[in-house]
């Protein structure tokens, strides 16, 4: 079976159209019993898996965003035991 790579704009688009197709939230699929039962079996696990891997790849990118931040302010700050002229001639 293809394995296929998916971002957070097709995760969107995939849930989306299950919402939209089903006429529930992805809330209610996940927790609503009466909803889950008019959904086939292979439809819930794939809208699950689309669901708890958004979740997870927004949580990656969070992180990977924040490590870069963290990483850029730390190469922007003027070395403090620089000399304020040699700072000044660095920013001209």
């Amino acid at each position: 079976m293809p394995t296929a790579t998916l971002n957070l704009t097709d995760l969107d688009n995939l849930i989306r159209g299950f919402e939209q197709r089903y006429g529930v939230s992805s809330v209610d699929m996940l927790k609503e019993p009466a909803v889950r039962n008019k959904i086939s079996e292979d439809v819930l696990l794939r809208w699950e898996t689309y669901v708890y891997q958004r979740v997870r790849l927004r949580d990656l990118s969070e992180e990977t965003h924040r490590d870069y931040l963290s990483k850029v302010g730390e190469h922007h700050h003027p070395n403090k035991s620089e000399p304020l002229s040699r700072q000044a001639a660095v920013a001209a």
